[in-house]
């Protein structure tokens, strides 16, 4: 299932006009669908933009820096 450019832009943190202007520039290809509406491939999408979860994810893990044992 493809992406609208809204929902692409809520999976990379990202705003509309972001995702849009990625698509424009040649970041990203994405295509128009029988509405005028941009649909990205989620796979094209991440090949260039990790996910929020995943950001998430590894910045909420505490960080060893080797002093708490000190």
């Amino acid at each position: 299932m493809k992406l609208s450019a809204k929902e692409a832009a809520k999976l990379v943190g990202m705003t509309k006009a972001g995702v849009i202007k990625a698509i424009i520039k040649g970041t990203i290809s994405a295509e128009k669908d029988v509405h005028g509406q941009w649909k990205i491939d989620p796979v094209e999408l991440t090949r260039v933009y990790p996910p929020v979860s995943q950001l998430n994810d590894n910045q909420s893990k505490p960080v060893d820096d080797g002093l708490s044992n000190v």
